[in-house]
């Protein structure tokens, strides 16, 4: 009698008796004789010497393992990796192992021959092998009974067995016959930013895939099958807990160049197959822009021809709007897209499934219309005349460029990838990659404005993709409204405050975040890894974290080099932060890779990665509330778009000085400065000599100076301190009582008739100063 033990171990690893059940080798004879069936190979080896055998070593059959025919005589166990072990003792009983195994194998075929000189498949040591044991092991019913049956019929010599069957799962299948590849391949975990654990594969898909392999080896298919059973109950696991844990417990990285056949998605959601969205795909921006390989001669005479491009007119007198185009040709008229009592997306050449998911639940507004011919044209756009009235429009229409963006894309690889893949491969496509997976980069201020991008974006893709949706609950708990112990929203309304500020700091206000969305077949996962993701959302505090500075010991920016669409929203809110986090981040983006990783295919990235030129195909997309020298500096300067450039304004603004109550006198001063970079100097020299000096001597009180930024703070608080003239001060460092406090004794008077408050810090509270 004996134990049969199915162990995960290295079945050729040598062992020292069989006490644990790892499934090794040869064991030195202490503890019980033990059956170990290793999980590739279907090796049965056993701790009393000379039964180590196989099937396959046998009857010497090759099997296939990542695309390379191998030798059952030197096979191990690749699905993880070998253990090192001091000294190298591994390696060498490994290789004394494989020696005595094919020294037995040869002796016991020598005993048992059959009665017509053949060699005896069941190569027993005496009554039935361990092999036959574990056939008759495998259940007859249940997910192995088509299993069972295949094998009994190969031992019977039947080969007709379940033709029938095998035909309706090769039809309800629809796809080549690479069956035990394409499983090997999902077991690897290579799909498009998918791990193979959150995605299992369904039964009947298992079962027509071993079918249709009828030639491999019976050891092998059961094998394949095991693996798959194993990690179908990892992605049930995975996808009971919404996502798992942090990315520390995901699989290996995923690259962008990796994708299987079965991404291309079934059915009618296969666009690949459709007749309108490939008119679309052709007639599309998208296409003629990056379907293209242009020289570095043609770059060049692009670059200098950018700075010469003609500008147009860009007027709404319905909308109030101003601007101008710069490009070799304006947009199309926005009129013309809005001509009809009921304008579509048509004109803009969406792709079907999101045009027509769009306009089931939405209808075109006449400021998406006008501004959308200069975002499908990929022209950089700087919109400045955004507020808490319009911000769901532009939101919904960028929203929706991105995913067009990230689906022309990713269907264009996994089309390539299948033409590589089937029985004529072109012998060369157009490249299609860039260096790194990530093409989409949003940044936003707050937690709250992430929350709403990424809900409309579940909203608008196609159904296929919402279907499930991983770590949604972790999501919403980490990015939602916060609640106090009643449940109630934290954050009420409040009657002394503007409506801008109940709409910009509604919801949760943390700004420390990113996070990562890959598109797959089914599914749509959040918080995924950077390498692995197709969009990613952060603020410029939660990102620079991770990209760092010049000098700074770790660092990581080679996933932003990449980066086809740059969308910066709430400019105006992210200015009231850090705007050099901004800068900095910018500057990092379509660097070359400084550590390419390993699963790049340089064949199929674009050229113009490869020379430099990314930066000069990134379209960059900013929306501000107000015009600001910051904004207008970093479109001028960082965005190299050769398409063109859009600017968008407000005609007139309605100004709010009439509005100031009670009727008080204001009084404006001119400054004159001859360059911009003196302007801070002057104002200051102005101040000490002209203000100053006028109010300190007057018998005015309670005297409130509101400072732009915190550099002309320090300057004003150092020259009152050195005037030693008494001062209150509000500023974002202040602490809570401080504030009070301030606000307290300035409107009792006797501590000064000073104070001193930072336009951050009446952003962030908006307090009545009394």
């Amino acid at each position: 009698s004996f134990v049969c033990s199915m162990a995960r171990g290295n079945p050729f690893r040598g062992g020292r008796g069989g006490g644990r059940g790892r499934g090794h080798g040869r064991g030195r004879g202490r503890g019980r004789d033990r059956i170990s069936s290793g999980r590739q190979g279907d090796v049965l080896a056993t701790t009393s010497p000379g039964e180590g055998l196989t099937r396959r070593h046998k009857e010497n059959i090759p099997y296939q393992h990542h695309g390379k025919t191998q030798h059952a005589s030197n096979s191990r166990d690749d699905s993880r990796p070998a253990k090192r072990v001091k000294g190298g003792h591994d390696a060498k009983q490994t290789r004394r192992n494989d020696d005595h195994t094919a020294e037995d194998e040869d002796e016991t075929l020598d005993q048992h021959p059959t009665e017509d000189g053949s060699d005896d498949d069941d190569g027993a040591v005496g009554g039935p092998s361990a092999y036959d044991l574990l056939l008759k092991s495998i259940p007859e019913a249940g997910r192995h009974k088509k299993l069972f049956m295949q094998l009994k019929a190969e031992e019977e010599g039947d080969d007709d067995v379940d033709s029938d069957e095998d035909e309706e799962d090769q039809d309800d299948l629809g796809e080549d016959e690479e069956g035990i590849d394409e499983a090997s391949d999902d077991a690897d975990g290579q799909e498009l930013g998918d791990d193979s654990d959150d995605e299992p594969e369904d039964d009947e898909d298992q079962e027509a895939e071993i079918d249709e392999n009828e030639d491999e080896d019976v050891s092998q298919a059961l094998n394949s099958d095991d693996e798959q059973e194993v990690e179908q109950e990892d992605g049930d696991s995975d996808e009971e807990s919404e996502g798992g844990s942090e990315q520390e417990e995901e699989d290996d990285d995923v690259g962008f160049h990796d994708v299987a056949d079965d991404e291309v998605d079934d059915g009618e959601e296969d666009d690949s197959s459709d007749d309108e969205d490939s008119k679309s795909e052709r007639t599309s921006e998208f296409t003629l822009r990056y379907n293209r390989s242009p020289s570095e001669e043609e770059m060049a005479a692009e670059i200098s021809m950018a700075a010469v491009h003609p500008t147009y007119p860009v007027n709404s007198d319905a909308l109030g709007l101003a601007g101008s185009v710069q490009a070799p040709h304006p947009p199309p008229t926005p009129s013309h897209h809005t001509s009809s009592k009921s304008p579509s997306l048509t004109p803009f050449h969406f792709k079907p499934r999101l045009a027509s998911r769009f306009e089931a639940d939405h209808k075109l507004t006449p400021l998406q219309a006008h501004i959308l011919p200069s975002i499908r044209s990929y022209y950089d756009v700087m919109f400045t005349a955004e507020d808490k009235g319009n911000h769901s429009e532009i939101m919904d229409a960028y929203i929706l460029h991105a995913l067009d963006h990230i689906f022309r894309t990713r269907d264009m690889v996994v089309k390539h990838n299948t033409r590589l893949k089937s029985r004529d491969p072109p012998a060369q496509l157009d490249p299609d990659q860039g260096f790194t997976r990530p093409k989409v980069l949003i940044l936003v201020p707050f937690r709250n404005t992430a929350y709403d991008i990424i809900n409309k974006i579940l909203a608008l893709s196609p159904k296929i993709h919402t279907d499930t949706v991983t770590s949604k609950s972790k999501f919403i708990k980490e990015f939602g409204e916060e609640l106090d112990e009643n449940g109630e929203p934290l954050y009420k309304p409040q009657a002394n405050k503007p409506s801008d500020f109940d709409h910009v700091f509604r919801g949760n206000v943390d700004d420390f975040f990113r996070i990562g969305l890959s598109f797959t077949r089914q599914s749509i996962k959040l918080y995924s890894r950077f390498y692995t993701s197709d969009l990613i959302i952060a603020s410029p505090l939660g990102l620079r974290t991770v990209v760092g500075a010049p000098g700074d010991r770790i660092r990581d920016f080679d996933f932003l080099s990449s980066i086809e669409l740059l969308i910066v929203d709430q400019t105006d809110t992210i200015m009231m932060q850090n705007w050099e986090h901004v800068e900095n981040l910018i500057s990092q983006i379509n660097l070359l890779p400084v550590q390419p990783r390993d699963l790049i295919d340089f064949s199929r990235v674009r050229p113009w990665y490869l020379n430099g030129f990314a930066k000069n195909f990134r379209q960059t997309l900013v929306f501000s509330g107000y015009q600001a020298p910051e904004v207008n500096a970093l479109f001028n300067r960082q965005c190299f778009n050769t398409a063109g450039k859009v600017r968008i304004r407000r005609a007139t603004y309605p100004g709010t000085i009439s509005s100031v109550i009670p009727n008080i006198q204001q009084t404006f001063h001119r400054i004159e400065c001859d360059s911009l970079a003196q302007a801070d100097d002057r104002r200051f020299e102005y101040f000490k000599t002209q203000v100053f000096a006028r109010l300190r001597n007057s018998v005015q009180t309670h005297i409130l100076i509101y400072i732009h930024n915190y550099f002309d703070y320090v300057r004003v608080r150092n020259f009152f301190r050195e005037e030693e003239e008494p001062f209150l001060q509000c500023t974002e460092y202040t602490s809570v009582q401080g504030v009070k406090r301030s606000r307290e004794w300035f409107f009792k008077g006797g501590r000064g008739n000073f104070i001193l408050c930072t336009e951050r810090f009446h952003f962030f509270n908006r307090f009545r100063i009394q």
